[in-house]
């Protein structure tokens, strides 16, 4: 929607700069409202997800980080940094957040929506990670790329199949082993439907010891 919003304005008024936009459409003054509050709103936003994120990132690992803390010590850098540092043009650094960001993204929605894995119980994920910074690297190298459909969407997409394609086949040696640990003598194994890999991993997730879990789960032809 920003992305319409914004361009059907620019054609609108024949302009490009954002104030002048604002003041050729009668406006100015909401639009000032809406700098000063979406940069309180958008400020809190960041300095609370400094703090639940810090707080995430300890527990593994014992530590008790307080997340208000955090939060109020990242305020008071970036009004630091926002006093001292020359941000008139902060272009390179949103291309780095995007370079970063969109990769990642795509990696979830491919393991939550597509693979439908819950990796809560694991520290890392080190297919994923991979893949992540394989994605940050590719998104730099389309920055010289003139496509399109720009940097992130094309980025995001290959980064989503390749999830998705490692994923399946990790699955699919995962449920292999199984096979070969629990049936070492047979000659020729008993037939696994397709559809059916999905539930045998969860029910040997759930009871990996039991020999019985291709029957219970009705896998057999």
């Amino acid at each position: 929607w920003m992305y319409a919003i914004g361009m059907s304005m620019a054609i609108f008024t024949g302009e490009s700069d954002i104030a002048q936009i604002m003041l050729k459409t009668g406006m100015g003054a909401a639009g000032l409202i809406i700098i000063i509050f979406s940069t309180v709103t958008t400020t809190f936003l960041d300095a609370n997800s400094a703090g639940v994120s810090s707080e995430s990132i300890g527990a593994p690992f014992g530590k008790k980080i307080s997340g208000k803390i955090v939060a109020l010590i990242v305020t008071a850098l970036g009004t630091l940094g926002a006093i001292i540092l020359p941000l008139a043009d902060i272009t390179d650094f949103l291309y780095l957040i995007g370079s970063v960001f969109a990769p990642m993204i795509a990696v979830i929605i491919a393991n939550y929506f597509v693979l439908k894995r819950d990796d809560m119980a694991t520290s890392f994920n080190w297919p994923n990670l991979v893949i992540w910074v394989c994605g940050f690297i590719l998104y730099r190298q389309f920055m010289v790329i003139d496509t399109p459909l720009g940097s992130t969407f094309p980025v995001m997409i290959i980064v989503f199949a390749a999830t998705c394609a490692v994923g399946l086949i990790a699955r699919k040696a995962t449920a292999n082993k199984y096979l070969q640990l629990h049936y070492p003598l047979r000659k020729k194994r008993p037939f696994v439907c397709p559809h059916a890999i999905k539930r045998v991993l969860s029910l040997w997730h759930a009871d990996h010891r039991t020999k019985t879990v291709f029957a219970r789960a009705g896998i057999f032809r």
